[in-house]
């Protein structure tokens, strides 16, 4: 069974836009590469130029480039994927993987211990999961931590936030991890990007999905990762800095069909 994953996001800016880079992080995360049938990447109207490179964590950056003035770009990406997932590389924890918000209250740090780590995760998990109510907070992305431990709610973004806190304020190495959510859950179908961590137990580094515990991790698809958000997100303007009053409308359909002749591009 092929999942078919499309992707489409729109950004229009409030006047004509000169010498517009973008930084797009839609393609597969490589280790997600062997179960990836297909991966199709358009943008209207076409780039002048793009580049593809790979930033600090590995993920691949497509670099789109605009000689002249652009109002309104839109840009989808079109996924068949097929098979189990694959482990993050093995990369070491860093120091920014560590790194704390300032608003952030302190917690007991847990011993070192694989089996200690995976506990204090799967513990935290729970916690922040009781009672918290799926469901876009007022305040927008830009809530903080205190915020939304007061008024536990949010989405799978919000959730990802306070874990990666949790996990790190006991010393526990924790990554952002965006991509796609492939099946529905006991709350139903996933129809947008999704947002999870990865936490390195001293040996690997293994995924969480603080929002949905009963998903499989195959069930997972990533595009990115890191130890910020920011830098993840999968359409951010490069050029020109301090960019602002851009409208976007986006919109991701998730569905499973049976396995046809799929070719890669």
């Amino acid at each position: 069974m092929t999942v078919s994953v499309v992707h489409a996001a729109a950004y229009t800016f409030p006047a004509a836009v000169a010498g517009l880079e973008l930084d797009l992080r839609l393609s597969p995360a490589p280790w997600e590469m062997p179960r990836t049938r297909a991966a199709e990447l358009s943008v209207v109207p076409p780039p002048t130029d793009i580049a593809t490179m790979c930033d600090d964590w590995g993920n691949t950056v497509r670099r789109a480039s605009f000689d002249r003035p652009v109002g309104r770009v839109a840009i989808a990406m079109h996924l068949a994927v097929d098979g189990e997932a694959g482990d993050p590389p093995a990369q070491p924890a860093c120091p920014e993987d560590l790194a704390l918000p300032d608003d952030a209250p302190a917690v007991p740090v847990i011993p070192d211990t694989m089996a200690g780590i995976a506990e204090a995760v799967h513990l935290e998990c729970a916690r922040l999961t009781d009672g918290w109510r799926f469901e876009a907070h007022p305040d927008g992305d830009g809530v903080d931590i205190a915020a939304l431990l007061r008024d536990r709610r949010g989405r799978c973004l919000e959730l990802a936030r306070l874990l990666v806190w949790r996990l790190r304020a006991r010393a526990i190495p924790a990554r952002f991890v965006l991509g796609y959510a492939l099946e529905p859950t006991k709350r139903g179908a996933v129809r947008q990007r999704h947002a999870w961590v990865a936490y390195h137990d001293g040996g690997r580094w293994r995924a969480v999905d603080p929002s949905a515990s009963d998903r499989a991790a195959g069930a997972l698809f990533a595009t990115a990762w890191g130890p910020s958000l920011a830098p993840l997100m999968p359409v951010r303007a490069r050029r020109p800095a301090g960019l602002s009053g851009v409208v976007a409308t986006w919109s991701t359909q998730v569905t499973r069909q049976a396995m046809t002749q799929v070719t890669t591009t």
